[in-house]
């Protein structure tokens, strides 16, 4: 796992522009198998106290059986992910830390948490902006 920064351009609705920071993980091959082995092994290991009831037996191994699918077929697809976000809202000015998904691809929708206005994470804005364009 390789942790390295990350520096967004934060559009929102206006031609404003603010900067975020981020810092994503890289997993090689091995160690995405590695996370998505071990998101299986915690919904079985939840789940195994649930079959020796008799009625929630019906509904523990299909939700297990699900479950562990879907979040080994997540974490074996993310080889980037987000660990920490955090940046300045364009329209409200609010700093913030910003959730963002479990895969890592700019670009990227959020919410402002102040303004709850959707802000759009892009790769580093290197230009300059003049009123009115």
């Amino acid at each position: 796992m390789n942790i390295h920064p990350v520096e967004i351009d934060v559009t929102g609705w206006g031609v404003k522009h603010a900067h975020a920071h981020a810092e994503v993980a890289h997993y090689g091959a091995w160690a995405r198998f590695g996370r998505a082995m071990e998101a299986v092994v915690i919904v079985w290991a939840v789940a195994i106290p649930f079959m020796f009831v008799p009625w929630l037996v019906i509904l523990a191994v299909p939700a297990a059986l699900a479950l562990s699918i879907f979040l080994f077929a997540e974490r074996i697809r993310a080889p980037e992910v987000a660990r920490v976000c955090e940046g300045v809202c364009p329209d409200c000015g609010a700093v913030q830390k910003f959730d963002l998904p479990l895969r890592f691809t700019l670009p990227l929708a959020v919410e402002c948490h102040n303004c709850n206005r959707e802000l759009t994470f892009k790769e580093e804005y290197k230009g300059t902006l003049t009123p009115g364009s």
